[in-house]
């Protein structure tokens, strides 16, 4: 069976946030697994059954092999996010508010997916009544949201779209205020 030239990982998607770099990466693993189906080639349905079998085999070891780098890039994202968030809010619980601010900044600027870093961080900056600082990330949130969106129409999060536009309403008129 010949072996297809993929890009690899590192190379794809570099230009957009980490957490929706680590969906498209898996996307892509998704697509290299599934493949085509063999039994419907017109090419193979001359030829007996225990050779499409092993012509189906031996097409799903290769596309795991071509779909495991990707998989493992994505894998290492999530991890780093992951590990992040763990330390931000670890910070956090220790007080050490400045640290919890820059990790959860981090992972807000890498896209993270989850709604916990930016919901952390909007809450500190409103505690400090720094308003415009939780404006932003609220309308960060909405702005990844909408990216895994266009992507994965299914993603359960994007219903917190309106409660996030909701927040920075609120988050207006306490800053008009004062």
């Amino acid at each position: 069976m010949k072996e297809i030239e993929f890009p690899t990982p590192d190379s794809l998607f570099v230009n957009l946030p980490a957490g929706i770099r680590s969906i498209l990466l898996v996307q892509t693993a998704q697509a290299i697994e599934s493949g085509t189906d063999p039994f419907k080639n017109s090419n193979l349905t001359a030829l007996p059954l225990l050779t499409r079998l092993d012509y189906v085999i031996s097409s799903l070891e290769m596309s795991r092999k071509f779909a495991l780098p990707y998989r493992q890039a994505a894998l290492q994202i999530d991890q780093r996010l992951q590990e992040r968030l763990t330390h931000a809010q670890k910070s956090e619980k220790a007080n050490e508010i400045q640290n919890a601010i820059t990790l959860y900044e981090q992972n807000i600027n890498d896209g993270f997916l989850a709604s916990l870093p930016y919901e952390r961080l909007r809450i500190i900056y409103e505690k400090q009544k720094n308003y415009q600082s939780a404006i932003r990330v609220c309308e960060r949130y909405i702005e990844i949201l909408q990216m895994v969106g266009t992507l994965w129409i299914q993603y359960p999060n994007l219903r917190q779209i309106p409660k996030y536009q909701d927040i920075i309403k609120k988050l207006n008129t306490k800053l008009k205020a004062g």
